[in-house]
């Protein structure tokens, strides 16, 4: 039951605290005070790095797409050496 609900948890409180600012983010005074178009530049950086981020993993996947199935990991080895 606690491998469902802490992660469940703590998903929900990761939302609200990325909601929260994200709606603060918006506003031009929240951060340098800079705009661009009337958003925040706190905003407008976070989307655009989200964006990039986004078509990054999917170049990825493209190029190594063994890693995204998890065909990269062995049985039975260790990480850590």
């Amino acid at each position: 039951m606690v491998k469902l609900l802490a992660p469940l948890v703590g998903g929900i409180i990761l939302a609200v605290i990325f909601a929260t600012t994200l709606i603060d983010s918006t506003n031009p005074e929240y951060g340098s005070g800079s705009e661009i178009g009337g958003g925040g530049l706190v905003f407008i950086l976070a989307m655009v790095l989200f964006i990039a981020g986004i078509v990054l993993m999917f170049i990825m996947r493209a190029v190594n797409p063994a890693f995204f199935q998890g065909k990269t990991l062995t049985k039975g080895t260790s990480r850590d050496g």
